[in-house]
């Protein structure tokens, strides 16, 4: 038996990897709303743990694997940084600040565009603007430390994917976040991978 522990994105839930195919010996674990956050359980049977983060769940999920990496087969990352609200190697607090203040229906209308590339007429995500905004508020409040200089450097275990179409983080933030990891680039996809990801093997 395989679990993906898969710790999402800001503001998003299941809907954002609901069409991922999975073999029937492998299980998701999903997290989000991180105002809420409980931590996930490791399997006891399962074979493969593999943890995977997403944006700014980058930063609660590398908690997890400084706390459990014993137990983990890989950790791999896309678009995110464990460095939380940081202007040098993390999503600047400015902007997150102003994402906050501004966020309403046709806000996040604009920032999903940006995010995925595409013109969608709904969200990806069923959760509210206020609890999406009161998450990221919560995160601005409570997710501010480094924790990219308390990983092992060429940690075998890590992988980092950084879009080159990316438009949510600075990517020479990502890059300073991620220096001292395995970096490999992916062509033609925005800050959100998994609206064109069909299966899980294609990271994994």
């Amino acid at each position: 038996m395989k679990q993906i522990i898969f710790f999402n994105g800001w503001g998003m839930d299941i809907n954002n990897i609901v069409h991922i195919h999975k073999d029937k010996n492998t299980i998701i674990t999903e997290i989000n709303r991180y105002h809420q956050y409980t931590t996930p359980k490791i399997v006891e049977e399962a074979s493969e743990v593999i943890l995977i983060a997403w944006s700014l769940g980058a930063q609660k999920a590398t908690s997890f694997y400084l706390e459990n990496g014993k137990h983990i087969t890989k950790y791999i990352i896309f678009n995110g940084s464990c460095d939380g609200f940081n202007k040098e190697s993390g999503l600047p607090i400015t902007m997150a600040k102003l994402t906050a203040n501004r966020w309403n229906p046709e806000v996040r209308k604009r920032f999903e565009t940006k995010m995925n590339g595409i013109q969608k007429d709904s969200s990806l995500s069923q959760r509210s603007c206020k609890d999406q905004k009161n998450e990221l508020l919560y995160l601005i409040q409570n997710e501010d430390n480094i924790q990219s200089s308390r990983l092992e450097e060429n940690d075998p275990k890590i992988k980092i994917y950084i879009s080159r179409n990316e438009k949510i983080y600075p990517i020479d933030n990502l890059l300073n976040c991620w220096k001292k990891q395995q970096l490999f680039f992916i062509d033609d996809m925005f800050h959100n991978v998994f609206i064109d990801t069909k299966s899980w093997d294609q990271w994994i």
